[in-house]
């Protein structure tokens, strides 16, 4: 029996959100996620091309008692993932 992951299409990562079906919250910032074999599909919304927001999200396992790390990537605040887990951002 072929599994279910292998029956499905691919995620297509083209700036729109696949499916509405995979949206996890949307309190304040919509946040959309997926798990299809070993493929973890992550969104949110884009913040535009005017203003200085940035939306930056962490995928980890570890976490730190308490927002206390530098923000990555010369920006400013405080994360709660350590410095260790904070690596470049994937690109489609």
């Amino acid at each position: 029996m072929t599994p279910i992951h292998d029956q499905l299409s691919p995620f297509v990562l083209d700036g729109a959100f696949d499916y509405p079906g995979y949206l996890l919250a949307s309190s304040g910032m919509v946040l959309y996620g997926a798990l299809r074999g070993n493929t973890l599909y992550v969104a949110t919304w884009s913040p535009g091309t005017s203003g200085s927001n940035d939306h930056f999200i962490f995928v980890t396992d570890q976490l730190l008692p308490a927002a206390t790390a530098n923000a990555p990537w010369a920006k400013t605040g405080k994360s709660q993932s350590p410095p260790a887990s904070h690596s470049s951002p994937a690109r489609a």
